[in-house]
């Protein structure tokens, strides 16, 4: 049985899929299994695409072909169904690993008690656009790299752990349940949220993982869900928010849903009070420069 199962959802993205397997070969740690989940996308295209993979891959290699797309969490769930492994993680189509991802991150969570569900690395976001099957890099910038610790509060104001740099125990879903498929987008900042209500997560400090960002008009097929759904993300906030708090009331209990709220409506005015203040000062600035032509 493989140590790691790494669920790849995709749909079309045969260059970006491509990538992604060349992140796992490389990795220095082989105790692996690659489930990729087709949600939908060209079946035929996809097997001629492995058929070109190196059999080392290629045989720790197993495909679900949905006929028609079912969602992205319900992608994840068919992988994490299918997995054998004891540690999960999912490696979108798009994203990447540095080559010591796997034998440091499975290093880190056996040294951690069973409290500890799971482990998220540093990640950095890579610019690219998509021209002619060509990926073309842009930049590369820090995206979490403020992170010192992962709690449920600060969590729960926003999600700062990308899939791509978590490994998390597969017992984890025995306890709190799959991914919620009728989520369009941040079924992953649902999932962390229950998680940690229960388990801790530890921090490796090292860039470990690679987040990439294409342009906002890239398209449905080459588009982030962040960059081209960000009014759909927010909708989707105020829903897993409002969820939460009604069970709360429900229940008749400060839980949960009471933590979540106070902490995003926190971050809210925080980041509203740090725009008024950088506001009055460059007021300022301009009125003493006034002042003193």
């Amino acid at each position: 049985m493989p140590r790691v199962s790494i669920i790849i959802r995709t749909k079309n993205r045969l260059v970006l899929l491509a990538r992604s397997l060349l992140s796992v070969q490389q990795q220095r740690f082989d105790d692996w299994e690659i489930i990729i989940v087709n949600d939908g996308g060209d079946a035929p295209a996809l097997d001629e695409l492995l058929t070109q993979v190196p059999d080392v891959v290629r045989r720790r290699v197993s495909v679900i072909h949905h006929a028609e797309s079912k969602g992205r969490w319900a992608a994840a769930n068919a992988g994490v169904k299918a997995a054998r492994g004891d540690l999960l993680v999912i490696h979108d189509d798009d994203d990447s690993w540095h080559d010591g991802f796997l034998p440091t991150m499975v290093a880190a969570i056996d040294r951690e008690p069973a409290s500890v569900a799971g482990v998220a690395c540093h990640t950095q976001y890579v610019d690219e656009v998509v021209v002619n099957g060509t990926i073309a890099r842009k930049g590369v910038r820090p995206f979490n790299d403020w992170v010192r610790n992962v709690t449920l509060f600060r969590m729960a104001s926003r999600n700062f752990i990308p899939p791509i740099s978590l490994l998390y125990r597969a017992s984890a879903h025995e306890t709190l349940g799959l991914y919620r498929e009728e989520l369009p987008v941040l079924g992953d900042w649902d999932f962390y949220m229950r998680l940690l209500s229960q388990f801790d997560i530890q921090l490796v400090p090292r860039v470990l993982a690679n987040y990439h960002l294409r342009p906002a008009d890239a398209g449905e097929q080459f588009g982030n869900s962040v960059k081209a759904g960000l009014q759909s993300h927010t909708q989707v906030e105020a829903r897993i928010l409002n969820d939460l708090l009604r069970q709360d009331l429900a229940w008749g209990k400060v839980g949960l849903g009471t933590i979540a709220n106070l902490a995003y409506d926190l971050r809210e005015l925080r980041e509203s009070s740090s725009l008024t203040i950088g506001g009055l000062s460059e007021l300022a600035q301009v009125l003493r420069l006034r002042a003193t032509g």
